[in-house]
């Protein structure tokens, strides 16, 4: 979750509860698909979680391939969410790294399947270019990336309130004087795409300076990454019965969370003997406007006809580069070899 003084939220018992029901809100949400149906998942032995938090989607995940023998990771900046060492599931473990460094060379083009989600309140602008090619290095030639994120704006309320837009409003203004990303969804696809292939190539376990020779299937072009899809799902409309009460609820969780974590470091700053006198007034009263603020959401709840979501989820490849002569085919589709191999 990028750095620990850029985060939003705590990580703490309270915290690590409100991040499993928004697991099970994204998990109805998305027709309880936790990997995107248009990922082939016999192609996938390892897998990786980061920013995993709890864990909660990793174990669930390794818990739906019963019987077959794959590896989960999950990696996240603090371990104080982990899950304990007796609620591991098979195959699986959890390790302490910062998504926006470099990851050890063990982990390199390791993993078919990457998995991150929900890093708005964690991710400073200037670092997500190197997080996103940090990630891709961790994946093999052709695996699959897939990320899942959605804005503040994202939640809202029908009819809109005043307290809520102000909410809104507040939250971004709090990510921006962090240095967090406001758009998110947008941000990463753009990234994704400005992403080329590095001149320096890795063929064969040989390096090549000569990228003539060489195609990358996945896209035709020199692109690092393919983004194969960019779903929305929203709360509007579901077909569920039970989406809209997992929305209300989580709504109001998530903008009092929030609220009180930015009242709580306004507090934090004013009581900071350099803070002029001036300044400690004017942090003092916004960090009162933001308490106030919850007291006023949950005063609007009963006229709140419905809490609406949408989320973005991303779905990329990683590049696959072989030389001009080989079978590309095989290389980009598996199934191909077998299918040959039948004919024949």
């Amino acid at each position: 979750m990028a750095l620990p003084d850029t985060y939003l939220l705590d990580r703490n018992p309270k915290e690590s509860k409100r991040l499993d029901s928004q697991h099970e809100l994204m998990r109805l949400l998305c027709h309880g698909h936790l990997v995107h149906p248009s990922i082939p998942q016999n192609e996938v032995q390892a897998i990786a979680d980061v920013g995993t938090g709890t864990g909660v989607w990793l174990q669930q995940v390794a818990e739906s391939f019963p019987g077959q023998k794959r590896e989960f990771v999950g990696f996240d900046i603090s371990s104080l969410q982990f899950p304990t060492s007796n609620n591991h599931p098979d195959g699986a473990r959890f390790v302490v790294h910062d998504m926006t460094q470099p990851f050890p060379k063990e982990y390199h083009g390791k993993f078919d399947l990457l998995h991150v989600r929900f890093l708005a309140l964690g991710l400073k602008q200037q670092d997500l270019k190197a997080t996103i090619e940090n990630l891709t290095e961790i994946l093999r030639p052709g695996g699959y990336f897939q990320w899942q994120e959605a804005d503040n704006a994202d939640l809202w309320t029908t009819p809109s309130t005043p307290s809520i837009r102000l909410a809104i409003t507040n939250i971004i203004q709090e990510k921006m004087t962090r240095g967090l990303i406001v758009s998110m969804p947008t941000q990463i696809i753009k990234t994704m795409l400005s992403l080329s292939i590095p001149s320096t190539l890795n063929v064969n376990n040989a390096h090549a300076t000569d990228s003539s020779t060489k195609i990358n299937p996945v896209s035709w072009t020199n692109d690092l990454l393919r983004v194969l899809m960019v779903d929305t799902y929203s709360t509007h409309k579901h077909p569920s019965p039970d989406i809209q009460a997992y929305t209300g609820a989580f709504g109001f969780s998530y903008y009092k969370t929030l609220l009180h974590a930015i009242a709580v470091r306004k507090r934090a700053m004013a009581a900071d003997e350099q803070v002029t006198s001036e300044d400690k007034n004017q942090l003092i009263k916004e960090a009162e406007e933001n308490e106030h603020l919850i007291t006023a959401i949950e005063s609007e709840i009963t006229g709140i006809v419905s809490w609406n979501a949408t989320l973005t989820w991303i779905v990329a490849r990683k590049a696959i580069i072989v030389d001009r002569g080989q079978d590309w085919m095989s290389a980009n589709h598996p199934t191909a070899k077998s299918i040959a191999k039948s004919v024949v």
